[in-house]
C-alpha cells in the first residue's frame, strides 16, 4: 500500500476530490430546492437531498484544509473558481438548462485563466 501511496499526489487529489465534493453539493441543493412546494423549516430539515448536499460541504471542507495547506491560497482560489465551468456542464446535462454564447466565452476566459496561473507557478 505504501507503495501506491508513493505514487499519488494527495494534494492534487484532495482538489479533485474538492471540486467533486463541491459540484454534487451543488445538484443536491438544486434538486432539495426543486422537490420542495414551499421552504420552511420542517420541509428543509426532512429533506434528504440538503443533507447530502451539507454533507459533501463538510468532505470539502476537509478536502481543502489539505490543499490550503500545501499551496498558497491565491493559486487555490483560482483553481475553485474551475467549478463554474463544471457546472455550466452539469446545468446543461443534468437539469437540461441553457448554455449562452455568454457563459462559453467565459469559461473559455476562466479555462485559459487558469492554464496561464498554473504556468506562471
Amino acid at each position: 500500500m505504501k507503495e501506491i501511496l508513493k505514487y499519488i499526489n494527495i494534494p492534487i487529489l484532495c482538489i479533485l476530490l474538492g471540486l467533486m465534493f463541491q459540484t454534487i453539493a451543488s445538484v443536491f441543493t438544486k434538486i432539495a430546492a426543486l422537490n420542495m412546494e414551499s421552504f420552511t423549516t420542517a420541509t428543509i430539515s426532512t429533506n434528504t437531498f440538503y443533507f447530502v448536499s451539507l454533507l459533501c460541504m463538510g468532505l470539502n471542507a476537509i478536502t481543502w484544509q489539505i490543499v490550503l495547506k500545501k499551496y498558497p491560497l491565491s493559486v487555490v482560489y483560482y483553481v475553485n473558481s474551475s467549478l463554474l465551468v463544471i457546472m455550466l456542464f452539469v446545468s446543461r446535462f443534468y437539469f437540461d438548462e441553457t448554455i449562452t454564447d455568454g457563459n462559453i466565452l467565459g469559461s473559455i476566459f476562466i479555462i485559459f485563466g487558469l492554464l496561464f496561473l498554473i504556468k506562471k507557478s
